[in-house]
């Protein structure tokens, strides 16, 4: 957590700010319904409505580093299980300084040539609904529309795998429960797997 809050620091207080800015007119609505001079009581409340949108802003930040926290948390503890650790892959980061998308950690690497990007999709009410996303990175002709490309293949690899929705790039689900994670080939044979069935071209 405190790793997270260090390197999200500067993000945080960027959302603070924000969320402090949006509530801090809220909270002078009581004044509207108080007997005396408009300005005057503006003027008392001041002090407790900067207390109340200071507190609320830090409330809503922390709460959304907390729920961030959790999602790495359990992505990180199953990347660091003997079947992901014996790929070789390297940790990266994506999402740091972003207001719009939470820092996540993924793995990248290769496997039998072809290069892959390994995350994860974690329910954002449910954690315990979670899917590993496999991400191939496709060489396709510089004719053949990639959207066509990612088509063909979900065709070949239908029968073994889940996909999301995406257009633009192969993206395969594997539910962890599937995935012996103490095992050090437990990845292996997945990947291997899907490189075998991508190097036939798809119609």
């Amino acid at each position: 957590m405190l790793r997270l809050l260090l390197l999200e620091k500067r993000t945080l207080l960027k959302g603070w700010i924000i969320v402090f800015i949006v509530s801090f007119p809220f909270t002078f609505l009581p004044v509207l319904f108080k007997e005396g001079e408009f300005w005057q009581r503006m003027i008392d409340r001041a002090p407790l409505s900067l207390l109340y949108a200071a507190g609320f802003a830090l409330v809503i930040c922390g709460a959304a580093l907390y729920h961030n926290y959790e999602r790495q948390r359990i992505k990180l503890d199953l990347f660091s299980q003997p079947a992901f650790r014996n790929l070789g892959f390297k940790y990266f980061q994506s999402g740091r300084g972003s207001l719009i998308h939470d820092l996540s950690f993924y793995l990248a690497g290769s496997h039998h040539d072809l290069d892959f990007i390994l995350d994860m999709k974690i329910d954002l009410e449910d954690h315990s609904k979670r899917d590993l996303v496999i991400i191939p990175v496709l060489n396709t002709e510089t004719d053949t529309p990639i959207s066509r490309a990612v088509k063909g293949y979900k065709e070949l690899l239908r029968r073994d795998f889940r996909f999301t929705d995406a257009q633009d790039r192969l993206e395969i689900l594997l539910s962890p429960k599937e995935i012996r994670a103490d095992d050090p080939m437990g990845m292996s044979k997945y990947l291997s797997l899907i490189t075998a069935k991508l190097e036939i071209k798809p119609v």
